[in-house]
């Protein structure tokens, strides 16, 4: 078994080897998690910030973030687990192209399609015109692929845990609802989240964000799990 050397970043990151990471979200309230930065998309006024040790969806509309890292760190092939609440949200990985297009893998929530239900789309993206400043706008896509599972609506908190690996990915919710088992998306890149309606709409939040690779082992994706008992 593979070991792992861990070192903490900051407050709430702890960071294993190169393309793993745990990110738990531990910074003081109203702060930007380091590392995330806005899709630069205006459109939408929302805005997510750092609150009990939870990264929430706290005022106006839709509001996208991605995390951008060297190259080294990008995330590819592996096991990608979450923690989300409430409905309106929106998880991209796989993210990678150039800043102003590209290709992703989404995973959301919402009733955009008729209904309230899991979205699974492989995506080209590309920046809205007018806005030359965005960045990996991974939510302004043209869906390739996609899938649905219906759900009715959700509140709480829900575990997602996505294994994306050996050409096809496997979704589960809470350990044990398999609600997709489809195409392949491996691919390197960035990891993205975000809101998909305004507030008041329930309200969207992330926490104990994990990524490992493939080659690393399962059991090691358990530290965000720990902070998770403690909610």
């Amino acid at each position: 078994m593979l070991a792992l050397m861990l070192v903490v970043v900051g407050a709430g990151a702890v960071v294993a080897d190169p393309p793993d990471f745990i990110e738990t979200f531990s910074y003081s309230d109203g702060s930007m998690p380091p590392g995330w930065v806005w899709t630069g998309d205006p459109q939408g006024g929302g805005q997510f910030a750092v609150q009990d040790s939870q990264f929430v969806h706290l005022d106006g509309g839709y509001a996208y973030y991605v995390r951008v890292v060297a190259s080294e760190w990008e995330c590819g092939q592996g096991f990608y687990d979450f923690d989300v609440k409430d409905s309106n949200w929106e998880f991209a990985w796989g993210i990678y192209g150039f800043p102003d297009h590209g290709w992703c893998c989404r995973l959301y929530h919402n009733d955009a399609w008729g209904q309230p239900g899991y979205t699974f789309t492989y995506s080209e993206w590309s920046t809205l015109p007018g806005y030359p400043g965005g960045q990996y706008m991974f939510h302004n896509s043209t869906d390739l692929s996609v899938s649905h599972y219906w759900t009715g609506p959700l509140v709480g908190w829900h575990h997602i845990t996505i294994q994306d690996v050996l050409g096809g990915v496997l979704i589960t919710v809470d350990g044990s609802e398999v609600i997709f088992s489809d195409w392949s998306c491996s691919v390197g890149g960035y990891i993205g989240l975000g809101a998909t309606a305004g507030s008041g709409n329930l309200t969207p939040a992330f926490d104990n964000l994990e990524h490992e690779a493939y080659y690393s082992p399962v059991e090691g994706r358990s530290w965000g799990r720990v902070k998770s008992l403690y909610r």
